[in-house]
């Protein structure tokens, strides 16, 4: 089993209809009908969640704001969806971590890779020391930020989550 990290931006409206209706957002994420299916509001981040969170917060699992909330932030809303609850990001706090990550550039993950450290922290996925897991964070860091991007500049409500 592998631990994938999920982002989906929706509308203030859609997010409050689910924050009200906690039992309903496993269906939501994972039903045939679900949105998500092709949208260009979703982004899978593959394995590479916990090793962007590591190097821009430096810390395992916390940190200071905004860069904590990036990958592992939000209100926990509903039920386990994988590996927790989905984690919703307000609209906010969304433009909160654009703003932040306009700021950091992939050259701040090249620069604060240290695979040594990963591994002695346990940094999901283990296994870090190979050429091109730099350029395997870095890319994924990249379409993060597009993400966001596109997200704060829409007005969307993040919601993150773990399968």
């Amino acid at each position: 089993m592998s631990m994938i990290g999920n982002f989906f931006a929706i509308d203030e409206e859609s997010a409050k209809r689910l924050m009200s209706a906690p039992d309903s957002i496993s269906g939501f994420l994972y039903s045939e009908e679900s949105p998500i299916e092709d949208s260009e509001y979703y982004l899978d981040i593959d394995k590479s969640w916990h090793g962007i969170h590591f190097i821009l917060t430096n810390d395992v699992w916390e940190g200071e704001a905004p860069a904590c909330y990036v990958v592992l932030g939000g209100v926990p809303v509903g039920d386990d969806v994988g590996y927790g609850p989905a984690r919703f990001l307000d609209v906010d706090n969304v433009k909160a971590i654009d703003g932040y990550l306009s700021g950091v550039d992939s050259t701040f993950i090249q620069e604060n890779y240290n695979a040594e450290r990963l591994e002695k922290k346990e940094i999901y996925p283990n296994g870090w020391g190979e050429a091109e897991d730099v350029e395997y964070l870095t890319g994924y860091f990249e379409e993060l930020k597009k993400f966001y991007s596109k997200a704060a500049n829409e007005s969307k409500v993040v919601i993150q989550y773990l399968n």
